[in-house]
C-alpha cells in the first residue's frame, strides 16, 4: 500500500500542474484501494467486472482502448492476471506505468 502512495506522489510531481491521473487496474478490489488512496486526484476504472473470473477474462479491443489513455495500470500479479500483458501490449502506450502489487 505505501508503494501505491509513493507512485501517486511521483506522478503527480512529474506533472507539469496538478491533473487528474488516469488509473487502469486489473480488478475492482484494486480500483477500491486506488480510489481510496488517490482520493479527488484519480480517475479509476477497471477491467475486470464484480462478477467475472478474474483468472479468465476475455481480452477486448476496449480494454487496450482504455488502457492506452491510461497514466498507470495497476495489477494483481501471481499470475492471477496474465490476460493484463496482452491488454498492455495492445494499448501501445510508451509511457505506462505499471504496478505490480504482489511484488511491493
Amino acid at each position: 500500500m505505501k508503494f501505491i502512495v509513493i507512485v501517486f506522489a511521483a506522478l503527480l510531481a512529474t506533472s507539469a500542474s496538478i491533473a487528474e491521473i488516469n488509473a487502469v487496474t486489473s480488478t475492482t478490489d484494486l480500483a477500491y484501494f486506488v480510489q481510496e488512496v488517490g482520493g479527488e486526484y484519480v480517475t479509476v476504472s477497471s477491467i475486470a467486472s464484480p462478477l467475472s473470473d478474474v483468472h479468465f477474462v476475455e481480452v477486448r479491443p476496449s480494454y487496450m482502448s482504455k488502457v492506452a489513455k491510461a497514466d498507470v495500470v495497476f495489477r494483481v500479479g501471481l499470475e492471477l492476471d496474465t490476460w493484463m500483458d496482452r491488454i498492455v501490449d495492445g494499448s501501445r502506450n510508451g509511457k505506462l506505468v505499471i504496478v505490480d502489487c504482489s511484488r511491493h
